[in-house]
């Protein structure tokens, strides 16, 4: 009775403390809620749309200043490459338009730029933000001002094939409908997978790869306004919450009508039924996303069968239209049938950025320098469909989840094998149970902390191998009896480069700077191994100073210091180096448990490309990578004697330095760097 009672008192503390960090926790989860009610009750239209739209009305808007279109048709660069489908669409439907703006996302070559330069205008940006960041970016260089001048405005991205037949009809058809704005097909009102949209759930909304915006809303202050508070798209759920699902209510809500030219709004028609609204609703497009269902393989991996009604879509193309088929053959070979590749799933969701960029960015490019291509996906945003045609998954720091569950037996029916990546102890709670900082949890913040441990051993148990940073932990993991393949953590191009710079204007004061990094809120008790040895500096070394980076408490017996000591927050990789650099000496203790014997040398590749010496800790990975005394310093007791000698010998300093600088960037390096996990990969890539 007693426990369950401080398990309550736990409780409540753990949710005031969350509440006080995270003040619009209890707001979210509130949000939630009323978005499911929402989802039951919400009718098509709100009574903000009635009221607005009896505003209208009443208040009638002039007719449109001018009858001219324009087309903002947005490119993707895929491989770099112009795919003939989408010039044949420009081709078909330029005299159709008045103005075309194009937007490449990405690189072509600078002749397909000229090509594309015979329709229209062509603006080319980097591949970032999704389609709905190419439209803003497009509708700011043209001026909202002067797209209000235009009877109809079209968005229009390339994930549509055709026209099959002229789309002058259904231009016109849609022309006689009083609305504000049209698309081809309805999405259907759903529950928010997201988990991002402002309604709570997903409303009825207009498919996004075709809109058509006319001169009633283009002229009214209010669509400026929707793009001009957008919010960045920097996930793909993001571009589906923040535009795709919401541009549709939006704008009904302010009183504004819209309608769909096909008559089947299940949502996803144009996947789903695309032979339906070719055949009977005349529309004049098929979604590139429909060609998957040629793909047997693609079937197969999303437990679907072979859909006979694609061939007699395609047959009715070959029969009854003047559209080439051979387009839609190259799409899918290009699209469908792309070069096998490697997904990784990110379980931290980037929710801790120096885990990403080492264990999954760095893999990212390190695999991609050998000529495979990569995927990544975080968790939250992976799918299945993102896993067709790929030889390998990797799943890093990932809990158990139903998804994971389903795509590790879907990935044993295929043959293709699940490896399970982790770089700390994490997996048993006899381990993480030996940090200070787990001993400090309370008791309900304790029971959350080791069902997430638990978690990520019951997904490891799923998978078929694991990829690890050092040797212990590769010996530790071996109980499991599966593969274990050793990925060390390496040092990115862009870190070098980054280093390189900073390295060039590097200063020598008269003092010397001892540097402490911390990466994570663990790392206390491994600070109280040098603090007695810290005092001594301080006191033997007048010139001495301390530079602490990242999440530390500072231990009471330096508070007669605190003037000689410099504290900065936690900073990202891309600043690190500059505050690396100002050190003369990288401290890197570890206290000598079997949690810490398998961290790795992150701290000693960071200092080194800077030709800063690094003492540390003689255990794990440190003792792996490190020659004491030629590119960095192991100490097993006594720190206070080995940094005394780095003090007082300034070129025994540089030399351990330099020695370290060269040896990283030959061996620690992304850029080609082969290792037992590669090793693996190239055998799977050859079966």
């Amino acid at each position: 009775m007693l426990k369950k009672f401080d398990l309550f008192i736990s409780m409540g503390i753990y949710y005031k403390k969350q509440l006080i960090q995270h003040p619009n926790l209890l707001k979210n989860r509130i949000e939630n809620l009323r978005g499911k009610i929402k989802l039951k009750l919400a009718p098509r239209y709100s009574f903000k749309h009635w009221y607005n739209r009896a505003k209208k009305k009443m208040n009638p808007q002039k007719k449109s200043i001018g009858n001219q279109t324009c087309l903002i048709y947005v490119i993707y660069a895929q491989d770099g490459k112009l795919h003939r489908y989408k010039q044949y669409f420009l081709d078909q439907i330029v005299r159709s338009f008045d103005q075309i703006f194009i937007v490449v996302n990405g690189q072509l070559q600078d002749e397909e730029i000229k090509i594309l330069k015979r329709y229209g205008i062509v603006y080319v940006r980097r591949n970032v933000g999704y389609d709905v960041a190419a439209f803003k970016y497009a509708m700011e260089k043209i001026s909202f001002n002067i797209l209000a001048t235009y009877e109809t405005l079209f968005l229009v991205n390339d994930t549509l094939i055709g026209p099959l037949f002229p789309i002058q009809p259904m231009l016109d058809t849609m022309k006689q409908r009083r609305v504000d704005f049209w698309g081809i097909a309805y999405g259907e009102k759903q529950w928010d997978f997201t988990k991002k949209n402002i309604y709570g759930y997903i409303p009825v909304h207009l498919q996004t790869y075709f809109l058509a915006i006319n001169h009633t809303l283009l002229k009214d202050p209010c669509f400026e306004e929707y793009w001009n508070t957008l919010m960045k798209t920097t996930t793909r759920n993001e571009a589906i919450a923040f535009h795709e699902t919401r541009f549709t209510k939006y704008f009904e809500d302010r009183g504004f009508r819209s309608s769909s030219y096909s008559r089947c709004s299940e949502d996803t028609a144009m996947f789903k039924h695309p032979l339906i609204l070719v055949k009977k609703d005349n529309v004049p497009f098929i979604k590139t996303t429909a060609i998957k269902q040629m793909s047997e393989l693609y079937l197969k991996w999303m437990g679907e069968k072979q859909d006979f009604r694609f061939k007699k879509l395609v047959e009715f193309v070959n029969h009854s239209t003047n559209y080439p088929v051979k387009l839609i053959d190259e799409v899918y070979r290009t699209s469908f049938l792309d070069k096998k590749h490697i997904v990784i799933i990110d379980g931290t969701n980037d929710s801790i950025p120096q885990l990403n960029r080492y264990r999954v960015q760095n893999k990212k490019e390190q695999l991609e320098t050998l000529g495979y291509k990569v995927i990544v996906n975080s968790l939250m945003e992976c799918n299945i469909e993102s896993c067709v045609n790929c030889f390998i998954i990797i799943i890093y720091r990932a809990i158990k989840t139903p998804f994971l569950e389903e795509l590790c037996d879907r990935a044993k029916i295929m043959g293709v094998p699940v490896l399970y990546e982790l770089d700390d102890l994490i997996i048993d709670t006899e381990y993480t149970n030996q940090l200070s900082y787990v001993q400090s949890l309370s008791l309900f913040e304790k029971s959350k902390y080791d069902k997430t441990v638990s978690s990520y051993r019951s997904m490891l148990l799923l998978t078929d191998g694991i990829i690890v940073s050092t040797k212990k932990l590769k010996e530790t993991m071996q109980s499991f009896q599966k593969p274990v393949f050793i990925n060390r953590n390496l040092a990115s191009h862009d870190l070098i480069v980054t280093s390189e710079s900073v390295l060039s204007g590097k200063e020598h004061p008269r003092e010397i700077i001892l540097g402490y990094f911390s990466g994570s809120i663990t790392h206390n008790e491994n600070f109280l191994l040098i603090v007695d040895s810290l005092v001594e500096l301080f006191e033997s070394y007048s010139e001495i100073k301390l530079v602490i980076v990242g999440y530390l408490d500072i231990p009471e017996q330096l508070n007669n210091y605190r003037d000689r000591i410099e504290i900065h927050d936690f900073v990202p990789w891309q600043k690190l180096p500059e505050f690396i650099k100002g050190i003369d000496i990288n401290l890197a203790p570890l206290v000598e448990t079997i949690f810490n014997e398998c961290k790795s040398e992150i701290k000693w590749i960071e200092a080194s490309l800077l030709k800063v010496a690094t003492v540390a800790s003689d255990i794990g990975a440190f003792r792996e990578m490190i020659q004491s005394g030629e590119t960095g310093i192991l100490v097993q007791k006594d720190w206070t004697t080995q940094l005394k000698k780095l003090i007082d010998f300034p070129e025994y300093r540089k030399k351990i330095g330099q020695a370290a600088y060269q040896y990283v960037k030959n061996e620690c390096q992304t850029t080609r760097h082969e290792d037992e996990l590669t090793r693996f990969i190239a055998r799977e890539f050859k079966r």
